[in-house]
């Protein structure tokens, strides 16, 4: 037991999101979490990034190996429903960075039931998770939060 537990530890610190990476996925869980989640619409989303990404929303149960590219998930709407997985697999740490293959690798879970499952190249993610909030806003988001020096000053900065 204690091996297979020192393995997964392993592997986590392994794959684990770089310091980089985590700014990207904090803005994802806090537009979530905070702004209004209607508005997004899939298809308005450049034919280009459609065309190589695969994002199947009428799973009840999801197993089985995925190919690159490819979320399956549980939900109606193909947006507001895939970043509420993304959401989830940032905020209970379900998110695998590789850096051999250059994907990340995704799942959720519901009461011991797969709920999402993915895996998608870095590079295309990101496009596609900009191309979703530009759906509702019609730009880039970059969102000013407060951020609180040792010294008590406050300062501001930009989360992209």
């Amino acid at each position: 037991m204690l091996l297979i537990f020192s393995n997964l530890t392993i592997m986590r610190q392994k794959h684990r999101l770089k310091d980089t990476e985590v700014p990207f996925f904090y803005n994802i869980m806090y537009r979530y979490e905070v702004e209004e989640r209607k508005g997004y619409n899939f298809s308005q989303i450049d034919k280009g990034i459609r065309s190589i990404i695969n994002l199947n929303n009428n799973q009840k149960s999801v197993s089985g190996i995925i190919p690159t590219n490819t979320i399956c998930y549980s939900g109606g709407s193909k947006s507001v429903d895939f970043l509420r997985h993304i959401r989830n697999a940032f905020a209970h740490c379900n998110i695998i960075s590789d850096d051999t293959k250059d994907v990340y690798t995704f799942y959720d879970e519901w009461h011991n039931q797969c709920t999402m499952k993915g895996s998608m190249n870095r590079n295309v993610f990101h496009k596609l998770i900009n191309a979703i909030f530009e759906t509702k806003d019609g730009k880039r988001h970059d969102k000013v939060v407060e951020v609180k020096s040792n010294q008590n000053k406050s300062k501001k900065k930009k989360v992209k």
